[in-house]
């Protein structure tokens, strides 16, 4: 846990851990309406805490998920996805001739951005008989287990993140490589995360 963090009960909702430092099932949470400030806040840290939060059965339209969505900032768009019934909702769409997605291999979402979207609300509308599953990977344990002379290394450093080489079968010739943190502060929840990743360029 970051320092200084303090842990409290949720009182709003039943919160179930999945795994020891990432990963927990939240019960009684109706998302379809507008949070009430308490539990938008319980939500909130209980992200902060458990990085993926899973609400099972919630049955949500795009417009639902939306708004759900908009408890955490403004939403951005993907140039690269085909959208829901709403414009701001993507759809992952696996059937013959739909718009391809490149999600199915370990990455961190639109990490070449300036500012890097806090997450994602994914809802699984159609279940496959085989697969489907999706995985996470908790890059603050990650990182705070890395060896300090390693982490001593890469602290501070400063790269260059090209997508170009992943993504240039979906983009035009123009270079977006901006300039960022290899390992941004996640000044909200006091913890660090590499990202660095394979598909797109890092150099220091």
């Amino acid at each position: 846990m970051p320092e200084g963090w303090q842990e409290r009960p949720y009182e709003r909702f039943e919160l179930t851990p999945l795994g020891r430092t990432i990963g927990a099932e939240i019960r009684g949470a109706d998302l379809s309406r507008p949070l009430e400030p308490g539990l938008r806040e319980e939500l909130n840290r209980a992200l902060l805490e458990w990085k993926v939060l899973f609400f099972r059965g919630a049955h949500l339209t795009s417009a639902q998920q939306r708004d759900f969505a908009r408890n955490w900032g403004e939403l951005e768009t993907n140039p690269l996805l085909a959208s829901g019934s709403s414009q701001d909702v993507a759809r992952f769409d696996k059937s013959e001739g739909a718009t391809p997605t490149f999600e199915n291999v370990w990455h961190a979402d639109v990490t070449f951005r300036e500012r890097p979207a806090l997450g994602a609300v994914l809802q699984l509308r159609e279940v496959p008989p085989v697969g489907g599953d999706t995985m996470w990977a908790d890059m603050a344990a990650a990182y705070d287990n890395l060896p300090r002379e390693v982490r001593d290394r890469i602290d501070g450093a400063t790269a260059v993140h090209d997508f170009i080489p992943g993504f240039s079968r979906f983009y035009g010739p123009e270079r977006l490589a901006p300039f960022q943190e290899a390992v941004p502060a996640r000044r909200a929840s006091g913890w660090c995360a590499s990202t660095r990743r394979p598909g797109g360029g890092c150099s220091s």
